[in-house]
C-alpha cells in the first residue's frame, strides 16, 4: 500500500478530487490545514457556489469576498418559501452574477416567478448550459417567454422543471431546441409526443406524470433520438405504452412505474419479451414497477408463479439478466398484483400482507417486514379481518402459506370476508401439512356445507391445528357430518367454534357421534345454533361418558324445560365438565328444577351460566323447607341450593337478566353463608330492591370467600346501598362491586365514596354507570 502523502499529489489531481467536495469543505478545512493546499484552493477554478437555506442572507457578503467571478462555474440558490423573503435581491446586490463569466449551471429552488425572471435575464447573457427549476408555486400559469428564449438560443443542454404543472408552453413554441436532456413534471401522452417533436437533440426524457386515459391512440412517427426514457408515476393504457415504446427504437435505458391501478386486462397478452426484441434492440437497462387490481385478472391466474411466468425464459434470466419479483398486496382498500424489479413505496394503503414470487427460483412467500411481531420477533398472527377478501384472493394467500420459510405464522385470522367454499378450498389445500398454524378462524364469511367438506379433509391430515373457529359461515347438518367424521379421528384439535350456523338435530347426533371417539377436544362453542330437545338429548347422551370436554357453551339454541333432563343425566356421571353456559334458552323453572338433580351429585362443574332463561322465583317458600330436609324442591331456588350447598366446586354463578327478586335473593344470600367455594355471583338485572340488598349485606358481613358481586340494574336504592356500604365496612374479602343503573340517588353515590375512602379491600367500584378504580 502507498505510503505517499495528499500534499504529493499534483494540483490538477487535487482539483479534481475538490470536484466531489462540498464549498464549505474546501473553504473551511482544507484551505486552512497548510500552505501547499491553501495555494492549490486560490487556484481552483470550478467552484459551485451554494446558497441553501443553511445559508444565511447575512452571509452573502462575506462569501461574495471569497470568489473571484470567473471561478464560479456552479449556482444554487434557495429562496424561502415566503412572499416576503428578501433572500433575491440580497444575491443580487452582493453577488456579480454577470461577471460569472465560467457559470455553467443553476439550480433555483423554492423560486417565486419574478425572481425566476430576473435569473433568467442573467441567464441569456451567461454560457449556462444546465437550468433546473423548483417553483415555489407549482400551479403557475403565465407565459414563461425569457425561458422560451433561453431555450431558443441553444446554448441549454440540460433542463429540469421539477414542480411546475404548466410548463408546456415555453417547450411548445421553442423553435430551436437543442435540449438534450429534459425533466418535467406532467404531460399529456399527446403533450409527450409534441415534445420528442420539438427536441430532435433529446436524449433524456424524464417525466414525472404522463396520462393516457382514452383508448385512442394517435400515429406519431418514430424518434430515433431518444436514448433514456424515465416515466415515473403513469397513466397509461398497454396500448398506449406499447405506441410509446415502438416509437422510441434506440432506448437503451427505460424506467417506468405505475402508482396507480390503471392498467387493464389487455396486460395478460402484452408480451414484453417480444416487444423488446422486434422493437427495442439496444435496450439494456429495464427498469418497472406495475401495480393493478388482481380482480380484473381472468381466471388462467391461479398464483403468483402463473402471473410471472413469462419472466422466467432465458431471454430475461440469461441474456438480458433482468430479474423480476412479482407481488400479492392485499390492504385495507382492496388487492393488488404488483410486478416489478425495483420495490416503491405503495402509498395511500396500509399494506396488511404482501406475499412474493421471484423469476429466479418457484418460492412463493411471505415478505418478512410487513407482519405483526411478538417481542421475540417472532410471528404471532396474521389478521386479515374485515379485509373483504374473497375467494380469488385466498388463491394467492394460499400459495404463500403452502411455500412460506419466512415467518413462523402460529394465528391465521379470516374472519369477516366473503370466503366461500372455492376460496376455502385452496386453503385447505394449504394447510394440510401446514406446520406451523395453530388456531385457524374463519367467522363470518359463506364457506357453507361443501366449505366444511374441505375443512374436514385438511383436518384429517394437518397434525398441527388445535384451534378452528368458523362461527357464521351458513354450515348445516351435511357440513355437520363431515366435520364430525374427521373429527373422529384427528389428534390435535382441541377447540371448535361452530355457533351461529344452521345445525339442528341432525347434525348434533353427528357431533355426538364424535364426542365418542375423540380424545382431544376439550372446548365447544355450539351457540346459536337449533338444537332444541332432540339435538340436545343426542349431546348428553355423548358426554355422559366424555373425559375430554372442559367447556361447552350452549346458548340460544332453543332449549326447552324438557332438555333439563337430559342435562341433569349428563352432569349426573360427567366427571370432566367444569363449564356450562346455558345462556338465553327457555329452560325456565321447571327446567332448572330437573337440571337440579343432576348438579347434587356433580363434583366437578365451576362455571354455570343461566342468564336469560325465564327463571321467576315460584315455589320460593318452599326453600326452607328444602334447606331443612336437605331434599329436592321443584323451583328456580331449590337449585341455587343445590349450587351453593351440594356442588362445592362451584366458583363463578352467573344468574344475570332473570326475576330472581328479593324471595330469591334472600334464599342465596342464606346459602352463601356457609358457602366457601363461590367466588363471584352476577345477579345483575334481577328485579332485587332494598330487601334483597339487605339480605346481601348480611351475606357479606358472614360470608368469608365472595369476592366479587354484581348487582348492575336493579332496583336498589338509597337505602340499600346503606344496608351494603355498614356490611362492607367489616367484610375483608370483596373486592369488586357492581352497583352501576339502580336508582341510589346523590345520598347513596356518597355513601360508596365514604366507602371507597375507608375500605382497602374494595379496588373496583362501579355506580350508576361510573367506574371508580380504588387505589
Amino acid at each position: 500500500m502507498s505510503e505517499r502523502s495528499l500534499l504529493d499529489l499534483p494540483v490538477e489531481i487535487l482539483h479534481r478530487i475538490f470536484d466531489y467536495l462540498r464549498i464549505k469543505t474546501i473553504f473551511c478545512s482544507l484551505r486552512c490545514t497548510c500552505t501547499q493546499l491553501y495555494a492549490a484552493v486560490q487556484t481552483y477554478k470550478n467552484f459551485e457556489l451554494d446558497l441553501t437555506a443553511s445559508t444565511s442572507a447575512v452571509q452573502f457578503e462575506y462569501i461574495s469576498q471569497l470568489f473571484h467571478p470567473e471561478c464560479i462555474t456552479g449556482l444554487v440558490f434557495s429562496a424561502e418559501n415566503n412572499q416576503h423573503s428578501n433572500r433575491a435581491k440580497s444575491f443580487f446586490a452582493n453577488f456579480a452574477i454577470y461577471q460569472f463569466a465560467r457559470l455553467r449551471s443553476i439550480e433555483l429552488l423554492d423560486i417565486s416567478i419574478d425572481d425566476l425572471n430576473e435569473f433568467l435575464q442573467c441567464a441569456s447573457v451567461l454560457p449556462v448550459t444546465s437550468l433546473s427549476i423548483h417553483l415555489a408555486n407549482p400551479y403557475f400559469h403565465r407565459p414563461l417567454p425569457l425561458l422560451t428564449s433561453l431555450i431558443n438560443q441553444g446554448n441549454l443542454r440540460k433542463l429540469q422543471i421539477i414542480n411546475m404543472y404548466y410548463v408546456l408552453q415555453p417547450l411548445l413554441w421553442s423553435t430551436h431546441c437543442k435540449l438534450t436532456h429534459l425533466t418535467i413534471l406532467r404531460c399529456t401522452f399527446e403533450e409527450l409526443f409534441i415534445i420528442l417533436g420539438r427536441c430532435p437533440f433529446l436524449r433524456t426524457f424524464v417525466l414525472q406524470d404522463c396520462t393516457m386515459y382514452n383508448g385512442d391512440v394517435p400515429n406519431f412517427p418514430s424518434y430515433p433520438q431518444l436514448t433514456s426514457l424515465h416515466i415515473t408515476d403513469a397513466y397509461l393504457s398497454w396500448k398506449s405504452l406499447r405506441h410509446l415504446l415502438s416509437s422510441t427504437p434506440s432506448l437503451v435505458d427505460f424506467k417506468v412505474i405505475s402508482c396507480v391501478r390503471y392498467f387493464d386486462a389487455e396486460s395478460e397478452s402484452f408480451s414484453w419479451e417480444e416487444l423488446i426484441q422486434t422493437r427495442l434492440p439496444s435496450l439494456t437497462h429495464f427498469h418497472f414497477f406495475f401495480r393493478f387490481g388482481f380482480r380484473t385478472l381472468s381466471n388462467s391466474y391461479t398464483n403468483l408463479h402463473s402471473i410471472i411466468k413469462q419472466f422466467r425464459s432465458p431471454f430475461w434470466l440469461e441474456e438480458k439478466q433482468w430479474f423480476v419479483t412479482c407481488d400479492f398486496v392485499l390492504n385495507s382498500l382492496s388487492s393488488e398484483i404488483i410486478l416489478y424489479t425495483i420495490p416503491q413505496p405503495v402509498y395511500r394503503a396500509k399494506i396488511f400482507i404482501r406475499c412474493r414470487a421471484r423469476s429466479t427460483d418457484s418460492i412463493c412467500y411471505f415478505a418478512k417486514d410487513l407482519f405483526e411481531q411478538d417481542e421475540n420477533g417472532d410471528m404471532l398472527e396474521l389478521n386479515l379481518t374485515n379485509m373483504r377478501t374473497q375467494s380469488m384472493d385466498i388463491q394467492l394467500l394460499a400459495c404463500a402459506l403452502k411455500h412460506n420459510t419466512v415467518m413462523t405464522i402460529t394465528v391465521l385470522n379470516l374472519d369477516e370476508n366473503q370466503i366461500d367454499s372455492d376460496g376455502i378450498k385452496y386453503l385447505a389445500d394449504a394447510l394440510k401439512d401446514n406446520m406451523t398454524i395453530q388456531i385457524l378462524s374463519l367467522n363470518s364469511n359463506v364457506i357453507g356445507d361443501a366449505g366444511a367438506r374441505y375443512l374436514a379433509e385438511m383436518l384429517q391430515s394437518n397434525n398441527t391445528m388445535t384451534t378452528l373457529r368458523i362461527c357464521g359461515n351458513q354450515i348445516g347438518d351435511e357440513g355437520m357430518r363431515h366435520l364430525s367424521s374427521s373429527l373422529q379421528t384427528n389428534t390435535t384439535l382441541t377447540s371448535l367454534d361452530i355457533s351461529g350456523n344452521r345445525i339442528e338435530n341432525e347434525g348434533a347426533r353427528y357431533l355426538a357421534d364424535a364426542f365418542k371417539k375423540n380424545k382431544m377436544l376439550t372446548t365447544l362453542s355450539f351457540q346459536d345454533n337449533y338444537l332444541k330437545d332432540e339435538g340436545i338429548q343426542h349431546l348428553c347422551q355423548a358426554l355422559r361418558k366424555n373425559t375430554t370436554i372442559l367447556t361447552i357453551d350452549l346458548r340460544s339454541n332453543q332449549i326447552v324445560p324438557s332438555s333439563g333432563q337430559h342435562l341433569s343425566d349428563m352432569l349426573e356421571t360427567n366427571t370432566t365438565l367444569t363449564t356450562l353456559i346455558l345462556t338465553d334458552n327457555e329452560l325456565e323453572s321447571k327446567g332448572i328444577e330437573l337440571l337440579a338433580c343432576g348438579l347434587r351429585k356433580n363434583m366437578t362443574l365451576r362455571v354455570l351460566n343461566l342468564r336469560f332463561n325465564r327463571i321467576d322465583t315460584d315455589g320460593a317458600e318452599h326453600l326452607a323447607d328444602a334447606l331443612t330436609y336437605n331434599t329436592v324442591t321443584h323451583n328456580l331456588l331449590s337449585l341455587f341450593l343445590f349450587l351453593l350447598e351440594y356442588l362445592q366446586s362451584l366458583t363463578a354463578l352467573s344468574l344475570w337478566n332473570n326475576e330472581i327478586k328479593d324471595t330469591g335473593t334472600r334464599c342465596l344470600a342464606d346459602a352463601l353463608k356457609q358457602n366457601k367455594t363461590l367466588t363471584a355471583l352476577d345477579l345483575g338485572r334481577n328485579f332485587i330492591a332494598v330487601t334483597g340488598a339487605r339480605y346481601l349485606a348480611d351475606m357479606l358481613r358472614i360470608n368469608t370467600t365472595l369476592t366479587s358481586l354484581g348487582l348492575w340494574s336493579n332496583e336498589i336504592k338509597e337505602n340499600g346501598v346503606h344496608y351494603l356500604v355498614q356490611a362492607l365496612t367489616s367484610n375483608e374479602t370483596l373486592t369488586k362491586l357492581d352497583i352501576g343503573s339502580n336508582p341510589i340517588g346523590d345520598n347513596g353515590e356518597q355513601y360508596l365514596i365514604e366507602l371507597s375512602k375507608t375500605n382497602k379491600i374494595l379496588t373496583t367500584l362501579n355506580f350508576n354507570d361510573n367506574l371508580l378504580n380504588i387505589v
